[in-house]
């Protein structure tokens, strides 16, 4: 029947014949969500902010610590992105539910091991090793930070400014924020994929006691030296007041820094 049609009427048909076997889920645009696959890989593991990123930031990082286990599936509830198409998607959820039962267990359990020098990594990964989902997490002073790094198979590193604009952005709401960055004098910028939420903030009993009082008080400034004592029992002064160390915690490292002199 096609063979008696114009070209014109031919090219229609094998259009029309194209969009349906698309509604059919015949033709994928992208792989299948690792959710909807009989296959994945999850990976979770401690890993080292890189160099200068905590000063650059601004980031007073309290690991390690012991999540409530539902606390965090409830934030992971919460997560939200769009993706850009004409417009703005409808937000949707970062983390579908079954991935929050799976996740959220093993990223309690990294909490607890992580120190205040790293954070908690993950990555969804299809069967044939690709990354759907991945970044990473770590609980600061103002609350606890996410990062996604890659989403639906599109990766976008931390403060990606690109000039044609990002094709997926986080969607904060309630107690969270975009984090943001004073990328020029006077241009304060938000980073879209990395939201902080402030109602999730360290609770002193659930700092653990092996890294209560960090090691190191404060990063390394940029040229690679070692903050001064002044700067480190500022920061000593600051966990105190936040609640965070006992008295005695705070006498006993504030000791050890002034030994120093």
């Amino acid at each position: 029947m096609i063979a008696t049609l114009s070209r014109g009427k031919r090219i229609r048909v094998v259009g029309i014949a194209l969009l349906l076997a698309c509604m059919d889920g015949k033709v994928w645009a992208s792989p299948p969500a690792p959710s909807e696959e009989k296959s994945y890989q999850i990976r979770v593991q401690a890993s080292p902010f890189k160099q200068d990123e905590i000063r650059k930031y601004g980031l007073r990082i309290i690991q390690p610590y012991s999540f409530d286990l539902q606390t965090l599936q409830g934030n992971m509830d919460q997560l939200a992105y769009q993706t850009k198409g004409f417009g703005w998607s409808d937000p949707k959820k970062v983390f579908h539910p079954k991935l929050v039962t799976q996740l959220a267990p093993r990223i309690v359990e990294e909490f607890r091991r992580v120190n205040n020098v790293n954070k908690v990594e993950f990555a969804v990964l299809t069967s044939t090793g690709k990354t759907y989902l991945g970044g990473d997490v770590f609980l600061a002073q103002d609350g606890l930070h996410w990062r996604i790094l890659s989403m639906k198979y599109t990766p976008r590193p931390v403060g990606d400014f690109s000039i044609s604009g990002e094709t997926w952005r986080l969607v904060p709401h309630g107690g969270q924020q975009y984090k943001s960055i004073e990328r020029f004098k006077n241009l304060v910028q938000e980073i879209t994929n990395w939201v902080v939420d402030g109602q999730v903030r360290p609770e002193r009993n659930r700092v653990l006691p092996a890294h209560t009082v960090p090691e190191t008080p404060l990063p390394a400034t940029e040229g690679g030296q070692r903050p001064s004592i002044k700067e480190r029992l500022k920061q000593l002064e600051e966990l105190k007041s936040d609640g965070l160390i006992s008295e005695s915690e705070y006498e006993k490292k504030r000791q050890e820094i002034l030994s120093e002199l």
